[in-house]
């Protein structure tokens, strides 16, 4: 790909580059059948890990950028191995993200690929150059988006003096006494809807889950024991055993698969809400069950003004597929201003006072729409320089986006008032307490989430 392409004559975007160029000096191609981390030594794979440990860097201060399309993207989205860990389902989640940041996002942060080593206390060698390979050509998916500088990274392991540890520390300490009732009915719920068989189809044992849609997992998900057994599920299992083993609510329970169904959820939560307190960005999520507790952490009157944003702005933007992502990026770059045309009306519109329904109903029609319909225009012109021919159609699939308040866990700035409230015991206190000590105009100004779902429609 040729730099100046990329960064159109954006020096300061070179920096962006270091990380791919390392990348390049070690694998000479990517390949998803040869992974050639395998062949590598020990010595030579960690010290590769450790180069790029030092070349991803987190965005660590305050995005001065003031748009609600800054976004603070969930694990899913991040290419994690979460709900599945299978390379072509994390791969088609990096790429969704991919197509749409490169058309409608200022600032996307993704979590740091590195972040769950630093989590394992002994690296197996071989398991690192797996999993380590994947995450590669999931970057890889993300280059043209990276160099441009319209993805960035975001980590947990960031340096802090000891008043802002207090302070974040603080702030998770309330995030989980909000949501301590709302996880003991969401765990009650989701014990009662699933299935947990143990079965031994391929050749070892492993573990089938059914019914967990509702917190984003497939129909039926497989978790393997290739190389231990959980010292409980040892009594029921044998090796000439073909038909599922169903187990009993008592033993799903002690093993804790709920919580691991549910964790993810709640710790993506837990990361916008401290790391996204004052620095602008809005929290991107495809998972409706992020929503739901979204909607459950809220006051009745900032659930209300939600409910009326995502159903009233609920609409459908262009989503392009089969177009290599880099073709996308230059567009962007290139001839961009009907797409910052449509989020700078999306930002004044959110930006303003609460609406009712009727209001926000003609803001889509009259204001919304007709940008929707200007870069439809902008990508049905452009279509040779996106798929190289003019004897192609663009194939158009829809992204149908809903927006809605992210609030009810703590105010946006709350780190100011903790001090104030870090007596306090209850969450209803802490809410209240809270609320009274701002303006109302400080309490508009909240985050947003975006909800965004994909599916096929050709036009």
């Amino acid at each position: 790909m040729e730099r100046s392409f990329i960064i159109n004559g954006e020096e300061n975007k070179l920096k962006n580059l270091e990380l791919f160029d390392y990348i390049d000096e070690y694998i000479k191609y990517l390949d998803p059948n040869d992974n050639p981390l395998l062949l590598w030594k020990e010595d030579k794979l960690f010290e590769f890990f450790k180069g790029l440990y030092q070349r991803i860097k987190p965005e660590s201060k305050e995005n001065n950028q003031s748009s609600f399309f800054n976004f603070y993207v969930n694990s899913t989205f991040s290419g994690e191995p979460f709900p599945c860990s299978h390379y072509n389902c994390r791969m088609k989640n990096v790429d969704k993200l991919a197509r749409f940041s490169s058309l409608y996002a200022d600032k996307v942060l993704i979590k740091s690929p590195l972040d769950k080593y630093l989590e394992i206390e002994e690296m197996n060698p071989e398991e690192l150059a797996k999993d380590l390979y994947v995450d590669i050509l999931l970057l890889e998916k993300l280059r043209p988006l990276i160099i441009a500088d319209i993805v960035g990274f975001s980590s947990e392991y960031i340096c802090v003096c000891q008043d802002c540890l207090e302070k974040i520390l603080d702030i998770e300490d309330n995030f989980r006494i909000k949501v301590e009732s709302l996880q003991s009915d969401i765990r009650k719920d989701c014990l009662a809807s699933i299935t947990c068989s143990l079965c031994n189809d391929y050749g070892y044992p492993f573990l089938r889950i059914e019914g967990a849609e509702k917190y984003g997992f497939h129909e039926t998900t497989d978790w393997l024991f290739k190389y231990y057994l959980p010292s409980p599920l040892k009594k029921y299992y044998r090796p000439s055993n073909k038909e599922p083993i169903v187990l009993p609510q008592k033993l799903i329970k002690k093993l804790g698969i709920v919580e691991s169904l549910t964790n993810n959820s709640f710790r993506d939560l837990l990361e916008k809400n401290v790391s996204c307190v004052g620095r602008n960005y809005s929290y991107l999520t495809d998972r409706d069950f992020d929503i739901y507790m979204i909607n459950h952490l809220h006051l009745p009157s900032d659930l209300e003004n939600s409910q009326n944003l995502s159903q009233g702005l609920l609409h459908e933007v262009p989503f392009l597929n089969e177009v290599k992502i880099e073709n996308i990026v230059k567009l962007r770059l290139d001839e961009g201003e009907s797409f910052k045309v449509y989020r700078d009306s999306i930002n004044k519109i959110l930006q303003g006072q609460n609406r009712d329904k009727k209001e926000i109903k003609d803001i889509r029609r009259d204001i919304i729409m007709p940008e929707i319909n200007k870069i439809n225009l902008v990508l049905k012109n452009n279509k040779k320089a996106l798929l190289g021919s003019v004897a192609f159609d663009l194939a158009f699939w829809g992204a149908s986006i809903s927006i809605g308040l992210f609030s009810g866990i703590m105010p946006p700035n709350a780190i100011g008032i903790l001090g104030m409230v870090g007596g306090i015991s209850t969450a209803k206190d802490i809410i209240t307490k809270a609320k009274d000590s701002y303006s109302d105009k400080c309490i508009k100004n909240e985050n947003f989430y975006f909800l965004w779902k994909l599916f096929k429609k050709t036009k």
